[in-house]
């Protein structure tokens, strides 16, 4: 087609009255449209409008679909701790027992005559480190002497010789 055939408005303000013009009869043409959908019970539908339910409907069954996995990772969790749970009381349970366990083996333990015992000799121990050293008469000096005379007269005990 030539470009000659085609209408070319020269006037800008007639140009702009016939896109109102033609933006009217749009409006009028697409409300008829939809009048005649509702009066026919929508059972004709336009195609842009059965695109969008096309559209509508695979988003529905996305979402169900993610809906019916997050329900099982759901179910999933909810079953991993309740089995967490469990084992948490039984070793609740258990450590109980254990703690009733250990408490009459001290019980034991405290009432036998060897603990008994044990715990008067700690008691002497500490009695005994509290009290203050015993020195000989004469003082360090003369302990110190006493050990020495005492090695000097082990030695000739082994013959006594000198090379």
């Amino acid at each position: 087609m030539p470009a000659d055939d085609f209408y070319h408005p020269s006037d800008p303000e007639a140009q702009r009255r016939e896109n109102e013009l033609l933006a009217l009869e749009n409006r009028f043409l697409r409300a008829r449209l939809s009048q005649r959908e509702v009066e026919a019970g929508s059972r004709w539908l336009s195609v842009k409008r059965a695109r969008q339910v096309d559209k509508m409907e695979a988003e529905l069954k996305e979402t169900a679909e993610k809906l019916r996995a997050a329900i099982g990772e759901t179910t999933e969790l909810r079953r991993r701790l309740r089995e967490v749970e469990s084992e948490a009381r039984r070793i609740e349970t258990a450590r109980a027992q254990l703690a009733k366990s250990w408490a009459r083996e001290a019980r034991g333990i405290a009432r036998s005559r060897s603990w008994r015992l044990g715990r008067t000799a700690v008691r002497a121990g500490r009695l005994l480190t509290f009290r203050r050293p015993i020195t000989p008469p004469g003082g360090p000096d003369k302990l110190a002497g006493r050990i020495a005379e005492a090695s000097r007269s082990a030695t000739p005990a082994s013959g006594g010789r000198a090379r």
